[in-house]
C-alpha cells in the first residue's frame, strides 16, 4: 500500500529501545517525581539543579527541558504584582478637597 519492502516495515515494528530512549524513560521518572513533590511549581532549572546534585543524574538543561515538554510537565508562575495604572478611571467615593483651589501665600497651607 505505501510502497515500502514488507521487512522494513516489520524491522521498524520489531525494533528494540535504543539506549537514549532507557535512560530518557528513567530521567522523565525523576523529573516527575521532584516536579510532584515540589507541588508542581517547580521548573526545568530548577528540577535539573536537583537532578544534577541530589540524583547525580549527569544531563543538560535542556534536555530536562525537552523531556518536560514532551510529557506537558510546566511550571506555576504567578503574576507580578503592578500598581495602579493611571489610566483607569477615577473611583466616585474620593471627594475632592481642594476644589482646584492652589493658591497659597506659605508653606503647608493646604
Amino acid at each position: 500500500m505505501f510502497a515500502i519492502p514488507r521487512s522494513s516495515f516489520y524491522e521498524r515494528i520489531n525494533r528494540e529501545e535504543s539506549h537514549r530512549d532507557r535512560e530518557n524513560r528513567r530521567i522523565l521518572k525523576k523529573i516527575e517525581r521532584i516536579w510532584e513533590s515540589s507541588g508542581r511549581v517547580y521548573g526545568a532549572p530548577k528540577i535539573h539543579a536537583i537532578l544534577v546534585t541530589q540524583e547525580n543524574e549527569d544531563c543538560s538543561l535542556k534536555r530536562v527541558q525537552k523531556l518536560m515538554h514532551k510529557q506537558g510537565i510546566r511550571s506555576i508562575t504567578q503574576k507580578k504584582w503592578r500598581p495602579h495604572r493611571f489610566a483607569d478611571p477615577v473611583p466616585d467615593d474620593r471627594v475632592n478637597l481642594l476644589h482646584q483651589d492652589f493658591s497659597t501665600t506659605g508653606l503647608n497651607q493646604i
